[in-house]
């Protein structure tokens, strides 16, 4: 085997593990358990929770936060 096929060989066997573990990555995020909005009694009890004001969900508690490059507001 000359030198041109075996990086050929080679390629086409990454492109093939890529191409199979993108089929495999494409189908787990793609599950019914991902993405689902919320409906019937969970959206009921989304909106009737104490954190979900303004139409999204907000922390109670304040947190003092530790990065240098953001400010309490």
């Amino acid at each position: 085997m000359n030198r041109r096929n075996f990086i050929l060989k080679g390629l086409a066997g990454i492109a093939g593990i890529t191409a199979v573990a993108g089929g495999g990555i494409f189908c787990y995020v793609n599950r019914p358990e991902f993405g689902r909005l919320p409906a019937d009694a969970r959206l009921e009890k989304i909106l009737k929770s104490p954190h979900y004001i303004n139409n999204r969900f907000e922390c109670l508690t304040p947190v003092k936060v530790m990065a240098e490059d953001v400010q309490d507001s």
